[in-house]
């Protein structure tokens, strides 16, 4: 998302908006996804660095719908473990959708047998990645943040 908002912004505007919020080093942080959080109207932003499941050696990626039997136990374990980066309580039939990343099928196996103890689970392993975090901003979007920047700064 943070490449296609930069995508939109001509050079010129993101001077502007470093001078604005007091530092280039701030967009050069937004740039590369290394970044510190930045506050507009009291909501934060940006604040997480993006990293590359494949450059840590994780190439195994599976969404899971798991139903537990025991919410409270199994919500401490999600936190607890690594290979749950994203962690979502649904309704239906399934307690929860997570997102699973791991070394390889065989880890992630691996995983899924732990999980076992807390319920019962169905895996959904990616094949290939079509498109992710597709950005919500659109060109519009994009001239609003400028202005919000420019009207601040005066």
């Amino acid at each position: 998302m943070r490449g296609k908002i930069c995508a939109l912004l001509s050079a010129d505007d993101l001077r502007k908006f470093g001078a604005k919020v007091n530092t280039a080093l701030c967009v050069i942080e937004l740039l590369v996804g290394l970044n510190q959080p930045l506050t507009l109207k009291n909501e934060v932003y940006f604040d997480q660095a993006i990293l590359s499941p494949s450059k840590l050696g994780k190439y195994t990626t599976a969404f899971v719908l798991f139903k537990s039997n025991n919410c409270k136990d199994f919500e401490a374990f999600a936190e607890a473990v690594h290979e749950i980066v994203d962690f979502y309580r649904t309704s239906g039939e399934y307690n929860y959708l997570l997102k699973v990343v791991t070394a390889t099928s065989e880890t992630l196996a691996v995983f899924l047998e732990t999980c076992n103890v807390f319920g019962f689970s169905s895996t959904h392993v990616v094949l290939s990645k079509q498109f992710e975090d597709k950005s919500l901003v659109t060109s519009n979007d994009a001239s609003n943040v400028i202005s919000l920047f420019q009207t601040r700064g005066s």
